[in-house]
C-alpha cells in the first residue's frame, strides 16, 4: 500500500503538481497504515 501511494503521488502529473499541499495528508495516511498494519499482527 505504501509504495503503490508513492507511485500514485510520484508518477502522475496533476498529483506531482499537488504534491506540496498533500504531503500533510500523505503523512496522516502512512501513519494510519502503519498503526493498521501493526494492529493487525
Amino acid at each position: 500500500m505504501i509504495f503503490l501511494g508513492d507511485f500514485v503521488i510520484f508518477e502522475f502529473s496533476p498529483f506531482a503538481l499537488c504534491k506540496p499541499f498533500l504531503l500533510p495528508f500523505y503523512f496522516l495516511i502512512q501513519l494510519e497504515l502503519i498503526k493498521y498494519k501493526k494492529a493487525s499482527k
